[in-house]
């Protein structure tokens, strides 16, 4: 009885299961007849049909490029509408060398006023491929959608988003990009290897900006960046040219080796609020001699500043860093044994509550009579405006005539 009764009661379950799997297949059915896209560049399968050399799929509201039909297209335009249904999106491979029987004869490309994405490897390869002309409705581009194309220039137009990883990486003739203010997401490697880029000037909304995004981009000199809260490792290790830097006012963190081997840097301005910095962010700067930190910054990685190689660790004699007073930075400077001198230095305010009044002409006097020691290095170097690497009576009398006259000290460091 019970045999029949566990017999009966799986019977019924297998029966069900089956029952809904069907049910479900049914559900389904649409998505693989009309090809409803289920992510973008992602497209369930669908039997592509001819629009003159296009092949394309549509799901009853968008067309979906899928390809050529005559690998030796050399210029694409797409089209606005098919079957009077807006073109929207170039899908995953769609013209990569791969799905073109190896052939790159595509020279240009034409988007039509309706696409609004570009998938994974759209273009992939097309080493030939050296014009695009971008609409305004363009909104996404895929992971190395122009990965080792012969682009020269590209110019985004407002209304674009996001640029997913290595977008145009290996792009060897890219010269010149332009970014939008309303893209917002800059992912892994999207340019780097590109050789031939000058210039790198993303402004507005930015939120991310992926690590290595112009890795040995020997040809970049100039970059601005705004938006970001951090640059991540690798960023623009690398770029041997780089002159010029503008980093977001809101910056937070560096990551490590953002701009390692970046070896015509001369000068960087650092923003107050940027608290972290990783190991080797500068590492092999060697034109970079010079220094300001912001009091902000008190986490700071193994040998981040002044130093030529990784591996060695050898010190460049000439770094110097300008840092404030009982900062993280003096602290770092003085352990690391580097030059360093003050960013906000009042000299004769030995107290360090920024002006020069009796408190400081008391303290002074004390130094020279040798009744008092200094208990932090800075008090020693305001004290000192005489510069002479001691403190005596000379420094105390300035220190004094300077309260007395309420006239700032003059100094020659």
């Amino acid at each position: 009885m019970m045999k029949g009764w566990s017999y009966m009661k799986t019977k019924r379950i297998i029966t069900a299961a089956c029952a809904f799997a069907l049910a479900l297949s049914m559900a389904y059915a649409p998505l693989a007849e009309t090809g409803i896209k289920s992510g973008f560049g992602i497209t369930a399968s669908a039997e592509d049909k001819k629009y003159g050399y296009l092949n394309y799929i549509s799901d009853g509201t968008q067309i979906y490029i899928t390809g050529l039909n005559d690998f030796s297209t050399t210029v694409i335009q797409i089209p606005d509408t098919i079957e009077k249904l807006p073109v929207t999106t170039i899908e995953d491979y769609a013209f990569a060398k791969s799905k073109t029987g190896s052939q790159t004869n595509i020279r240009r490309v034409v988007l039509g006023k309706n696409v609004t994405g570009i998938g994974e490897r759209a273009f992939f390869a097309q080493s030939k491929l050296n014009s695009i002309t971008v609409n305004d409705a363009l909104k996404k581009v895929g992971d190395s959608a122009f990965r080792s194309t012969g682009l020269k220039e590209v110019d985004f137009k407002e209304g674009l988003t996001t640029l997913n990883a290595s977008a145009f990486q290996d792009c060897v003739d890219l010269e010149k990009i332009t970014i939008p203010s309303t893209v917002t997401e800059i992912y892994e490697f999207c340019f780097s290897g590109c050789k031939s880029l000058k210039m790198l000037d993303i402004q507005g909304n930015l939120t991310y900006l992926g690590a290595e995004v112009c890795t040995n981009d020997t040809a970049l000199t100039e970059v601005k960046i705004a938006g970001v809260a951090e640059v991540k490792q690798y960023s623009f290790k690398g770029c041997s040219s780089l002159v010029s830097v503008q980093l977001p006012d809101n910056l937070n963190r560096i990551y490590g080796e953002a701009f390692g081997g970046c070896t015509s840097l001369k000068t960087i301005n650092l923003p107050e609020g940027l608290a972290t910095v990783d190991a080797y962010v500068f590492t092999n700067c060697t034109s970079l001699l010079r220094l300001d930190v912001p009091k902000s910054l008190t986490s700071f990685g193994n040998m981040w500043y002044g130093y030529a190689t990784t591996s060695s660790g050898s010190k460049i004699n000439d770094a110097v860093m300008g840092v404030c007073r009982r900062s993280a930075a003096q602290t770092y400077a003085m352990d690391k044994g580097f030059n360093y001198v003050y960013l906000d230095m009042v000299y004769g305010d030995i107290t360090n509550d920024g002006k020069v009044d009796s408190k400081d002409a008391m303290k002074s006097v004390a130094f020279a009579k040798k009744t008092v020691k200094a208990q932090y290095v800075d008090e020693t170097d305001a004290a000192d405006v005489n510069f002479d690497g001691k403190l005596d009576s000379k420094d105390a009398l300035t220190i004094i005539n300077a309260v007395k006259n309420k006239k700032p000290i003059q100094v020659k460091n």
